[in-house]
């Protein structure tokens, strides 16, 4: 079971530290641990976190002191002791990399969930990097909104028959599964298609209908003994072309393979996709 939040009543009239460009307005109530406490304890209870023990106590105590109005004291060797249990007289974290390890951990474990269980929470937790004190920051809920949604059409797939055509179609569920890690409900997929294909014009015509902003597409093929991938994104709403890549490998012939390779996608499509979100809503998104 995740950690619970226990914060002393003294403390639901603190003021907490919000991000410059989620300051609250006369309209909205500022951020007090009253409504800290039931965002995180929904973080914590999350499919995302509730495994994550060791995750979900650093959290917690990042956030408690934070709130208690002690982030100064927050530090490698205070987390040390009072996390991770580490020895008074033996832990040096100069040394012992196990609390940066931890953070950097925790912080793509929250981006996990901001993409996936947590993407409509407003109240919000980053630790930027090169500090281990916590943001607290209310999301505006206008930029939900502004989320990219990206569809991935199938892949056309140019091989012959045999092990290696097998293994090019199963990229197709490597890809979905990396993916949603990434952009978790904002991803959509259109159906594989028995036939030759819908063209490119036909797909942006689906996702446009479907509430997509982004179009993923491209074909894999086999040259000799090597594999190529090649991925095209586009923006829906004009159907420009706004990246392009080729991924090139020895061969696709086991499962760790295909996932590496999937996952190096997932991970180069996010930043142009953002981009180009974030040029059209005026730079408003990070």
């Amino acid at each position: 079971m995740p950690p619970i939040l226990s914060t002393p009543p003294s403390l639901l009239d603190c003021p907490l530290r919000t991000t410059p460009q989620a300051a609250a307005t006369p309209a909205e109530p500022a951020l007090t641990p009253a409504l800290v406490r039931p965002a995180l304890e929904q973080l914590l209870a999350s499919p995302t976190f509730h495994k994550a023990r060791r995750l979900s106590e650093l959290l917690q105590f990042l956030v408690e002191r934070t709130v208690a109005g002690g982030a100064s004291s927050i530090n490698e060797y205070t987390i040390g002791l009072e996390v991770l249990k580490r020895p008074a007289s033996s832990f040096d974290p100069a040394e012992d990399p196990t609390v940066r390890v931890q953070i950097r951990r925790l912080r793509e474990k929250l981006k996990e969930y901001y993409s996936n269980d947590g993407m409509d929470a407003i109240v919000r937790f980053e630790i930027p990097v090169g500090t281990h004190v916590p943001v607290i920051y209310r999301q505006p809920e206008n930029a939900i909104s502004l989320l990219p949604t990206l569809m991935l059409a199938p892949l056309q797939i140019m091989a012959s028959a045999g092990d290696s055509l097998h293994c090019l179609k199963a990229l197709q569920e490597d890809l979905v599964h990396q993916l949603f890690r990434k952009f978790g409900r904002n991803l959509l997929t259109l159906p594989c298609s028995h036939g030759s294909g819908d063209g490119a014009a036909e797909q942006i015509i689906q996702a446009r209908a479907l509430g997509a902003t982004h179009l993923l597409e491209g074909s894999v093929r086999q040259l000799g003994t090597e594999i190529r991938l090649s991925l095209r994104l586009l923006a829906v709403a004009d159907a420009r072309l706004i990246w392009s890549e080729q991924f090139d490998r020895p061969d696709l012939g086991s499962i760790a393979l295909q996932e590496d390779l999937a996952r190096q996608v997932a991970e180069a499509v996010h930043a142009p996709l953002q981009a180009s979100v974030a040029m059209v809503a005026g730079g408003r998104l990070n």
